[in-house]
């Protein structure tokens, strides 16, 4: 498995999957490209977040994957750690 070391924002290394088996070596963070603007993806929330959800008005459910629409609210959150992709 190939990977690439690179730093993230906060300055820590990371690697840069190369192939479809991600997650496979211990102590390798997979780094996802950023989602853009408009696109759908999943996320969840940690178990000790409480957070509502701009779509529906009603809370995320901690744990589980909710599809949303990317809008700059959601880079936000990703950033902020509030949100992870899933």
């Amino acid at each position: 498995m190939a990977t690439t070391p690179k730093k993230n924002q906060a300055g820590a290394d990371t690697a840069v999957e190369n192939q479809a088996d991600a997650g496979t070596v211990p102590g390798i963070v997979v780094e996802r490209p950023r989602p853009r603007l408009g696109e759908t993806v999943q996320v969840t929330v940690a178990e000790d977040v409480v957070l509502m959800n701009t779509e529906t008005g009603a809370p995320f459910t901690p744990g589980e994957a909710t599809p949303q629409l990317v809008t700059v609210t959601t880079l936000r959150r990703l950033d902020d750690g509030d949100l992870t992709l899933v």
